[in-house]
């Protein structure tokens, strides 16, 4: 309880005063009563706190206690239970953990000081000592880990450990007394490999089996590879040997895999992989050694040899319900580089890649058939076989595609009858491209290979992979179609009419498909453009060319137009109809011979015919007809951007898109139509007026002002709005030009009759209460009187100025309420107008 000495609000010292003197409370008030029995109670809830979480603890130690497990009486390891960790701690590691890290540390250390013993001692020691050295220090640790293998397993694993290590370190101690000195360094180890495998052995049988597995797992493939080393000398022997040797691997862990611990496990994988790997590397190293493999049969041999392993590896994997990976994918490209070995020496660089596209391409189709845990490794492994080939024949692919383009620098300037296999850079373009039928047949067989791919990865019936598979196999066979073409047809012309007519039929194709499959129509829509490159470039290096061309493709499109039953697609082809129809317009009046800005003003008539056609006659078509409304719109920019080096054909093709466009705005939801239309009538009418050499500014920009008058009243005709959106920009434009020129030029005539509009403005303004024309107007009147009081005002006293100042300050001052009211209701009145 708080002290009576003590002030119940702030806690000060108070004696006996009445009041406190620091916070002024009444000490003997009620309220201050209340608050020391308030305090009171607050002591006694924190005294009650107190006692329950000493209760609580000591529960917590007894549960503790509770949860900690006994010990078996026979239990070897632990000779007291474990310490629990404290409720809510977690240990950064078990004691299990802990005392294996202490174990084989020392193990290590006794492993190192034992080497060190015997290079530094072992030269000082005699017959006797040699012996008892080895003898002695090998049985005392073997013997102590036998003697700990009950009550201290895991320091037995250790001891027995170690023991293995002083044998390795014993036997090599014997090769430097001179004992098995008439054979190789190789084969003394490879025999105490073996030995080492059978103390392994021995350990697992009598003291620990992790460690003695470990030992064995070490020793004998160790032992195995020594062998290979021994009697192994030229590179196809040391492949062969190896290759022996990591099946050996595999099939020892298929055998033991039930009762070999999981370190023994990684210890076999790992040798495995390293075998196997050196036995590759041994291969590739003698399949390069024309000495050693005179027969091309041989090494194809050993690479069979070598896909022994990762099978086998695969088998086990798969029966040990676990996936075999990359397995199946490593053994079946061994079997298809025995295959391919046979063609190394024999065959050219691009056939020996066609014949490995060839291997791949049957392994890929094997797929279909292989079982469901080697599908993935076959596709795969085939896979990488096709690739390379692929990759070395896309260059020649993409120049034949892409060549062909060269001649845009220099359009209409060749010849029909020129050789086609020249790499076109335009006409003075002598390089020739040197292609074999090996890599157009390593295309082909490519897209086979992915037909084949997607028939062996996807179930039966299912198409969601298609257009993909077709994209990619469709794609390849165009690339070796073109290469065939660039490098097959004699002349140009040849080549021209077999790059269109490709592109002819996979537009048709794509159509036909339609009916099955959309997207995959879609995909073959977009192949098309694959031969339509070339196509274009040859079609520019004559006119008639270039006509027959866009001919082909505007017919092939209207057929497919007719053909699709898939309304997406339909709207691509329209698209195509409407590109090509606005290129030919303006290509073919080029041809014709016409003069400059004929060729723009065609396009424009053309493109403006494709506008109004979309926006009117296709209006039931929604897809069709917004794209051919959009490509037209796209050719009447690019037409008017041609006829604009000359102003007559430019105000032509003004026109006659001041005309389309306004059949375009009977449509009701294309409002943007109207302005459009009047900006091109606008622009017409500057563009006849330039070329009649008009210079009034005034024709200019009254048919500016009257367009936009026009629409401003439609606007607010049809919908609400604002003065200054509608009528703004019309009253500028009718006033501001002319009034500007009277000011600037001290044009008498311009003055008179832009104060004469202005009244008018303002009158309008005033009587219709709108906004615009009313501060236009007064704005345009007061800028033109200040012009007209300027020059007399300047010719006045000094004095004058001062006066009229002063009096204009004094009447204003005397009238200040009045005029402020009066300003307050106009301003009022102005922000209530339109």
């Amino acid at each position: 309880m708080s002290g009576e000495g003590e002030c119940p609000r702030c806690g000060v010292a108070v004696a006996d005063a009445a009041f406190c003197s620091w916070c002024g409370l009444e000490l003997d008030s009620a309220a201050a009563a209340r608050m020391r029995e308030l305090a009171g109670v607050l002591d006694d809830l924190d005294r009650e706190l107190t006692v329950l979480w000493q209760r609580r603890a000591e529960v917590a130690l007894e549960l503790g206690d509770a949860r900690a497990p006994a010990r078996a009486p026979d239990a070897p390891g632990l000779p007291f239970p474990p310490t629990p960790l404290p409720r809510g701690g977690r240990g950064e590691w078990s004691v299990e953990g802990v005392r294996g890290l202490l174990l084989w540390l020392g193990v290590a250390l006794l492993a190192l000081s034992a080497v060190t013993f015997t290079v530094v001692t072992w030269s000082r020691l005699g017959d006797g000592g040699r012996a008892a050295v080895l003898v002695g220090a090998t049985l005392a640790v073997t013997a102590l880990a036998v003697a700990c293998r009950r009550r201290l397993p895991s320091t037995a694993e250790a001891l027995s450990a170690l023991a293995m290590a002083i044998a390795a370190i014993d036997w090599h101690a014997l090769r430097r007394a001179g004992v098995g000195a008439h054979v190789s360094g190789t084969a003394w180890w490879a025999v105490g490999a073996v030995v080492l495998g059978g103390m392994g052995a021995l350990v697992a049988r009598f003291v620990s089996r992790r460690t003695g597995h470990a030992g064995m797992a070490i020793a004998f493939p160790t032992g195995a590879v020594l062998v290979v080393a021994t009697h192994a000398h030229a590179p196809w022997s040391v492949a062969l040997g190896l290759a022996l040797v990591a099946p050996a691997v595999v099939v020892a862990f298929a055998v033991l895999r039930r009762s070999i611990t999981r370190l023994t496990v990684v210890l076999l994988t790992v040798e495995a992989a390293v075998v196997w790997a050196a036995a590759v590397v041994a291969t590739m190293i003698a399949v390069g050694d024309t000495h050693a493999f005179p027969d091309p049969l041989a090494p194809g041999a050993v690479l069979l040899v070598v896909a022994v392993a990762p099978g086998a590896a695969a088998v086990v994997r798969t029966r040990g319900s676990r996936r075999p990976g990359m397995l199946p994918a490593l053994a079946v490209s061994a079997v298809l580089g025995a295959l391919l070995v046979p063609w190394w020496r024999s065959v050219d660089g691009n056939v020996l890649l066609l014949v490995a596209a060839v291997v791949g391409t049957v392994s890929v189709g094997l797929a279909a058939v292989a079982p469901r845990s080697w599908r993935a490794g076959t596709l795969t492994a085939g896979a990488s076989f096709v690739g390379p080939g692929v990759a070395v024949a896309l260059a020649p692919s993409l120049v034949a595609t892409v060549g062909p383009l060269g001649w845009l620098r220099s359009v209409w300037r060749g010849n029909l009858d020129a050789a086609a296999r020249t790499v076109v850079v335009g006409r003075t373009s002598t390089t020739t491209l040197h292609v074999s039928w090996a890599t157009v047949a390593t295309l082909a067989v490519a897209a086979i290979a992915v037909l084949l791919a997607r028939a062996s990865s996807a179930p039966a019936g299912r198409r969601d992979a298609l257009p993909a598979v077709a994209a990619v196999a469709g794609g390849l066979a165009l690339l070796a179609a073109n290469l065939v073409v660039f490098t097959g047809a004699p002349t140009v012309r040849d080549a021209c009419v077999a790059a269109t007519a490709i592109t002819v039929c996979v537009v048709i194709l794509s159509a036909v498909l339609s009916r099955v499959d959309e997207k995959l129509a879609f995909v073959i829509f977009a192949l098309a453009s694959i031969s339509a490159v070339p196509a274009l470039g040859w079609a520019t290096t004559t006119p008639a060319a270039s006509v027959s061309v866009l001919v082909a493709g505007l017919v092939a499109a209207a057929v497919a137009v007719v053909v699709d039953r898939a309304s997406p697609l339909r709207a691509a082809h329209a698209a195509l109809v409407t590109g090509a129809a606005i290129t030919l317009a303006g290509v073919a009046t080029a041809a014709a011979g016409a003069g400059r800005g004929v060729p723009g003003f065609a396009v424009a008539c053309a493109a403006g015919v494709a506008v109004a056609a979309g926006a009117v006659g296709l209006r039931k078509f929604v897809m069709e007809g917004s794209t051919v409304e959009s490509v037209g719109a796209v050719g009447l920019g690019c037409g008017i951007a041609l006829a604009a080096v000359s102003p007559v054909w430019l105000a032509a093709a003004f026109s006659v898109t001041a005309v389309l466009l306004t059949l375009g705005a009977l449509r009701s939801d294309r409002s943007l139509y109207g302005p459009a239309a009047l900006a091109a009538a606008l622009a017409a009418t500057w563009s006849w007026l330039g070329t009649a050499h008009v210079a009034l500014v005034e024709a200019y920009t009254l048919p500016a002002a009257v367009a936009a008058l026009a629409l401003g009243i439609v606007m607010r005709v049809t919908r609400p709005a604002s003065s200054w959106t509608t009528l703004g920009a019309a009253i500028v434009l009718g006033l501001g030009p002319t009034a500007a020129l009277g000011i600037a030029h001290d044009d008498t005539t311009r003055v008179v009759i832009a104060a004469i509009a202005a009244f008018s403005v303002l009158f309008v303004g005033a009587r219709g209460r709108l906004q615009a024309p009313l501060v236009i107007g007064a704005a345009t009147l007061v800028a033109l009187a200040l012009d007209l009081v300027a020059p007399e005002a300047a010719r006045l006293p000094r004095w004058t100025v001062l006066a009229a100042v002063g009096a204009l300050l004094l009447w204003t001052g005397a009238t200040f309420e009045r005029r402020r009211e009066h300003l307050r209701r106009a301003t009022r009145a102005l922000l209530g107008f339109h």
